[in-house]
């Protein structure tokens, strides 16, 4: 009778303990939404996308076009960026000339850059990862993880060090910040820190969609409201 009682008592806290984790994260998501203070637009970091209509301007979608995001870093350095991080995988080759003009781009910009990759164990194969290593051999890079909630999937923390395999390797966020000359806390994981929108019109950071126009040069950026 002991045993069903302590058995029954366990299944219950098992079903009962994420019921509550579920609802400790909603109102978390309800205080950071309702209390974040509002701050101005950050004029520090900007925000480059790839949107459909970038893609409809290239010959294929995937992998990303090296030529065009060679152009664009250079477009960036001219534009006055200071650092420059790229959150895109490289973990394939496509074509070869695109493929080495990125590569010395990554390596000549006056610029620091930071680029993003994954290691095998994280869904790529092992040719995809050795490419990867390849191509970035010499590129400062972090790990592109993030640190989903495992009761509702949610992102509310970033990986500052994935500490696996007797080594400690700066997530994307971290390693972006370290080159930007901040001092790096020695934890593996951190809550978000959000900043608060200006209004509700304003994002907090500047976003641009980058075009590429006709002639295949690219000349400039048309600003998104959002």
């Amino acid at each position: 009778m002991t045993v069903l009682i302590v058995t029954a008592i366990c299944v219950s806290a098992a079903r009962f303990v994420p019921l509550v984790q579920l609802v400790e994260n909603w109102v978390y998501d309800l205080r950071v939404a309702s209390l974040t203070p509002s701050m101005p637009q950050s004029d520090r970091i900007i925000i480059v996308t790839i949107t459909e209509d970038t893609l409809s301007t290239l010959p294929y979608r995937s992998p990303l076009d090296r030529q065009f995001l060679s152009n664009l870093l250079h477009h960036l350095e001219q534009k006055g960026a200071k650092l420059i991080g790229v959150d895109i995988l490289f973990d394939q080759p496509t074509e070869s000339e695109k493929d080495e003009a990125l590569r010395r781009t990554l390596h000549d910009l006056n610029i620091p850059v930071v680029v993003a990759f994954v290691d095998a164990d994280a869904s790529l194969t092992e040719r995809q990862a050795a490419f990867m290593r390849d191509y970035l051999d010499g590129v400062e890079r972090g790990l592109a993880y993030v640190a989903e909630d495992t009761i509702d999937g949610t992102v509310r923390s970033i990986y500052i060090r994935n500490q696996e395999g007797g080594r400690s390797t700066l997530g994307f966020a971290a390693a972006v910040a370290k080159v930007a000359g901040v001092e790096v806390p020695d934890v593996d994981v951190v809550p978000l820190d959000y900043r608060g929108r200006p209004d509700v019109e304003t994002p907090p950071f500047r976003t641009f969609q980058h075009m590429q126009y006709r002639c295949s040069r690219l000349l400039g950026f048309q600003e998104k409201s959002s």
